[in-house]
C-alpha cells in the first residue's frame, strides 16, 4: 500500500495531462499495474513528441537569429 502511495504521489508530479493522470491512477488503485505501465509509456511519449517539436522550433529561431545577425554586418 505504501509503494501505491508513492507512485500516485509520483504520477501526480509527472506533469502529464490531467486525463491522462487521472486513468494512471485510477490503474494503480485497482493494481492494473500493466496498464498503469502502458498509459505511461504513452505518455512519455507524447511529451518526448512535444520536445521535439519544441527544438525545431528553437531550432527554427535560432536560424532566424542567425540570419538576422548577418544581415547587420
Amino acid at each position: 500500500m505504501m509503494k501505491d502511495t508513492m507512485i500516485m504521489t509520483a504520477v501526480e508530479e509527472t506533469g502529464l495531462p490531467a486525463e491522462n493522470r487521472d486513468e494512471i491512477l485510477t490503474s494503480v488503485q485497482q493494481r492494473d499495474y500493466a496498464k498503469a505501465k502502458n498509459l505511461l509509456h504513452e505518455g512519455r511519449s507524447s511529451l518526448l513528441a512535444e520536445i521535439h517539436q519544441k527544438e525545431d522550433e528553437i531550432r527554427h529561431i535560432d536560424w532566424l537569429i542567425y540570419t538576422l545577425g548577418r544581415t547587420e554586418s
